[in-house]
């Protein structure tokens, strides 16, 4: 039996395409090739912060990576995702 996690299947892997993920369920292997020039901008504790998107996905275990906690922190009205948290612990 392999008792190997998820993670230790998946780390060869990122190691070689990082953001990529697999999805064993359906079998695939989703790779963000980082080229996209689209910018996100977090509202720390009121300190702005714009970054590409793509460089957020180079880290895929990060929550700024992962698209359903992102959308919990979007102000629509502001185009920004914002957290009520101390700038400088952000950075």
């Amino acid at each position: 039996m392999d008792k190997r996690n998820k993670d230790d299947k998946q780390s060869p892997l990122i190691a070689l395409l990082p953001g990529a993920k697999i999805d064993s369920e359906k079998g695939e292997i989703a790779v963000n090739i980082g080229i996209s020039k689209e910018t996100v901008i977090f509202n720390i504790g009121g300190v702005k912060f714009e970054t590409y998107r793509s460089t957020l996905y180079r880290q895929p275990d990060s929550p700024l990576a992962n698209e359903e906690f992102l959308r919990k922190h979007f102000r629509s009205d502001k185009k920004e995702y914002f957290f009520d948290r101390d700038p400088t612990m952000f950075k």
